[in-house]
């Protein structure tokens, strides 16, 4: 199985390689930095309230959160099937 993290990363990368419009309406992000994928977490954790006490993202929340995006056609009229270079 597939852990659920990667696949709300490559859901991420997906939306700011193919739909960064999609993203930016969503997360309100411009990009996803794959350097440092935390601070992409971060900025997406504080939109849709995934803070824990202390003051701490998330991360699991998060990662479900992008997945469930997709399921509940929060996020739709995408492919994921695109061949990257």
């Amino acid at each position: 199985m597939v852990p659920v993290d990667e696949v709300a990363i490559h859901i991420l990368n997906k939306l700011d390689k193919y739909y960064n419009s999609m993203l930016q309406g969503r997360y309100n992000i411009s990009s996803v930095n794959n350097d440092d994928i935390v601070e992409t977490y971060e900025a997406i954790g504080k939109k849709i309230g995934a803070i824990i006490r202390g003051g701490e993202i998330d991360y699991d929340r998060v990662s479900n959160a992008i997945l469930n995006d997709i399921k509940n056609e929060l996020i739709k009229g995408i492919t994921f099937d695109q061949v990257d270079d």
